[in-house]
């Protein structure tokens, strides 16, 4: 037992002497740094001495290295941070019971009064998801109604919360410690309206009925040719007919007399060779419509026609009856 707490005190000893020497040497860093820094400083090359303080007050903060990096970010114009350390300084002083913490204070009260500061208003309670943005710094509903200390310049300020129109808005401060009233003004976001319907397809049309160039007129002239065709076979039957009925009765017939047979014969030739003639001529008429028609008939005809030729062959009377309308 007494050898096993010999080895535990010996290990925790051996443990707070590593850290003793870590700590010392990064006091001596930090001592290294603040020393670089203060050359720089009374150069007047504040932009490289500014880092060194900083680093030396991270690995062994001092009341001095506060105060040293308070005035190098003040020579920089860094007037948010140059306060932010001389309340450091004046923190630790405190802490510590360090003599130069008067000194601190009234450092910290001489840069507050020239930080200029943004004060943002909401004329109601934020709405939730309520954020707050300035430049690249983003708060809360928290940060409503509190002074904000800000560097001297200009600043994009932006406010949003969900169903809300953003606020915008630019605000250029100075180092004249002026408090900057930003009133807020949170207007509702327009309901966002659905896609317009899609307007009703017109009825299709039926498609127009193709046109053509046949037309009453060429339907009335093939009707006719056709009649006039038949006609001519009728004339040519009643026409073999007369002459063989002609024939015969001569054939029957003396110088003087014929025999009772040859004039019925005679007679009945007379009668074929009238029909056949009356065909003929309604043939002939038939044909004649029909180029007359096909002749006149217009290139196109939107109506229907009607059209009807007759041959009409009768005791004295031979022809062609037309009847029917044209499509025109």
């Amino acid at each position: 037992m007494r050898t096993s707490g010999l080895l535990a005190s010996h290990a925790f000893a051996a443990l707070m002497l590593a850290s003793a020497v870590a700590r010392a040497d990064g006091a001596s860093v930090a001592a290294e740094l603040f020393r670089a820094g203060v050359t720089l400083a009374d150069a007047g090359n504040y932009a490289d001495a500014c880092p060194k303080f900083a680093e030396s007050a991270r690995l062994d903060p001092h009341v001095g290295t506060l105060a040293r990096l308070g005035e190098c970010e003040e020579k920089l114009g860094h007037t948010v941070d140059a306060r932010l350390h001389w309340g450091q300084a004046r923190d630790l002083a405190t802490r510590l019971g360090d003599n130069r913490r008067d000194h601190a204070e009234a450092e910290l009260a001489r840069v507050d009064a020239i930080v200029a500061k943004l004060l943002f208003t909401l004329p109601e309670a934020a709405p939730p998801g309520f954020v707050l943005a300035i430049d690249a710094t983003t708060l809360d509903a928290a940060s409503l109604g509190v002074p904000i200390p800000v560097e001297p310049g200009p600043h994009a300020v932006r406010a949003e919360a969900p169903g809300k129109l953003p606020f915008v808005v630019s605000v250029t401060t100075k180092a004249d410690g002026a408090v900057t009233a930003v009133a807020i003004a949170l207007v509702d976001a327009p309901v966002p309206v659905g896609p317009s319907p899609t307007p009703e397809a017109p009825p299709e049309l039926p498609p127009p009925a193709p046109t053509t160039t046949w037309s009453g007129y060429k339907t009335g002239a093939l009707v006719a040719a056709g009649a006039g065709v038949v006609a001519a076979g009728v004339g040519v039957a009643f026409g073999l007919g007369s002459f063989s009925s002609w024939h015969h009765a001569t054939g029957l017939c003396s110088q003087t007399s014929c025999s009772p047979g040859a004039a019925a014969d005679r007679s009945s030739a007379l009668d074929d060779a009238t029909i056949s003639t009356a065909a003929f001529t309604v043939a002939g008429v038939g044909i004649a419509a029909a180029a007359v028609l096909w002749i006149a008939a217009p290139r196109s005809s939107p109506g229907a026609s009607a059209l009807h030729v007759l041959p009409v062959v009768g005791p004295g009377v031979a022809g062609l009856r037309v009847t029917g309308a044209l499509g025109l």
